[in-house]
């Protein structure tokens, strides 16, 4: 894997993948204080199995060593601003893990068949954003609590991505030219960003 410095694009560690390991997956996230990184390593079952298993790794950067490994297959996942824990998606559940020792100290269930798409937490790690069956969701990760994000008198909009803005704001984009904005602490449709047409000005419009 490599480490990229975001201002110049260049790469600042580059790691040479392990014997024993098949591939890495997308799903990583580097520490606050930018010393360790969680990434997903999958591996062969055995030496004479096509079938393969998924884990966690979390490595220090300064040696490449790895401080540990678990088989939680996190996805999503992000470290909390004290570098302490590291929040992510397990099947139908978020959960909270220790990252001293990879273990898991709480999960956060979703409902009955809730496969969130595309799940981004915030940079307070207080909530996840997500999408299922192109609709919108937010999980409170404090209270446990999934709601739905509607722009009223239109709920049969699709969405299939999102981001956050702030702490205090989501947005939510799909297959129509708009971008729709939410106030996390009311839960409410707040703006939409309309783009000119030829044109790279936007517009804010808001709900009524």
């Amino acid at each position: 894997f490599l480490v990229l410095d975001t201002e110049t694009d260049k790469a600042v560690k580059k790691t040479v993948r392990p014997g024993g390991i098949e591939r890495f997956e997308e799903h990583s996230a580097i520490s606050p204080d930018g010393t360790k990184v969680l990434i997903s390593v999958v591996r062969k079952i055995d030496a004479t199995s096509n079938h393969t298993k998924t884990g966690n790794q979390l490595i220090e950067l300064s040696s490449g060593a790895v401080l540990w490994e678990k088989e939680i297959q996190l996805e999503s996942p992000a470290f909390t601003p004290e570098g302490d824990r590291i929040i992510g998606e397990i099947f139908e559940n978020f959960v909270t893990v220790d990252a001293t020792t990879g273990e898991v100290l709480e999960k956060h269930p979703l409902p009955d068949g809730r496969f969130p798409s595309g799940s981004i937490a915030n940079s307070a790690t207080t909530f996840y954003t997500y999408t299922h069956d192109f609709r919108a969701y937010l999980y409170n990760l404090k209270e446990k609590k999934e709601d739905r994000l509607i722009v009223p008198g239109h709920p049969d909009l699709r969405f299939d991505s999102s981001a956050f803005f702030g702490d205090d704001f989501v947005a939510f984009a799909g297959r129509e030219a708009e971008v729709r904005i939410f106030d996390l602490r009311t839960l409410t449709y707040v703006a939409s960003l309309v783009q000119y047409a030829h044109s790279e000005d936007w517009a804010i419009i808001a709900p009524d």
